[in-house]
């Protein structure tokens, strides 16, 4: 089975990662799909603040953070019963320091349901970078086989009248970067970006990965 088809990547933001109720609500949405194979990307999260409060670089704090969430999310995946494979784009030569996605080291990964990837990058173990949310996204959908890439709003349908969100972005003319939509729905790291369709939670908490809010399409 190859491991470079996937039904999903989710971009994981600065903003979500550090809603503890949102991602084990996300770990049971996953738990109800075993059958779908998917990626969960993430970069930096309010961790790094934390550790920096120790005394640590910043650089330092970022991958030592995003080194702990990583193995944390493995975690919250496995309390649901998920089996999950936590990686770093730098290792088995996954994506190379010059931003190219390897399909043969992708190919001897296990066929498991989720592959959680950070953004660092690097050669060395001391030459690691953390690569932005929007670039990883990039490389990936354009050299791997993704169905659809998902982000996630702000707002959750109580916050929010799901009736009334348009279908398309293009349609309705919402594609302004500055558009009360996207400031309301888009987390800061997401606003740069673009193909990926907005899941708006269905109440406080709750991922609404499949099903549920998954009510804007077309964001290109």
């Amino acid at each position: 089975m190859k491991m470079t088809s996937f039904d999903y990547l989710a971009l994981l933001d600065y903003e979500h990662l550090d809603q503890h109720f949102f991602m084990k609500s996300l770990a049971k949405e996953l738990a109800k799909e075993p059958k779908k194979r998917g990626i969960l990307l993430h970069a930096d999260s309010p961790h790094t603040e934390r550790i920096m409060q120790e005394g640590i670089m910043r650089e330092d704090a970022q991958i030592r953070a995003t080194k702990d969430l990583n193995h944390r999310l493995v975690g919250l995946l496995a309390d649901e019963g998920i089996p999950a494979l936590g990686l770093h784009a730098y290792q088995k030569g996954l994506i190379t320091p010059e931003m190219n996605v390897s399909k043969a080291a992708w190919d001897t990964l296990p066929p498991i349901p989720v592959i959680v990837l950070s953004t660092l990058v690097g050669q060395y173990e001391r030459a690691q970078e953390m690569k932005p949310l929007q670039q990883m996204q990039s490389v990936l959908t354009s050299q791997l086989s993704i169905q659809e890439t998902i982000g996630f709003s702000l707002l959750d349908s109580l916050q929010w009248s799901v009736q009334s969100a348009p279908t398309s972005l293009i349609e309705e003319g919402l594609l302004e970067k500055e558009s009360e939509f996207l400031q309301e729905h888009l987390p800061h790291e997401l606003r740069e970006m673009s193909g990926f369709r907005i899941s708006v939670p269905g109440s406080t908490g709750k991922a609404a990965l499949w099903g549920g809010s998954l009510i804007v399409e077309g964001f290109k």
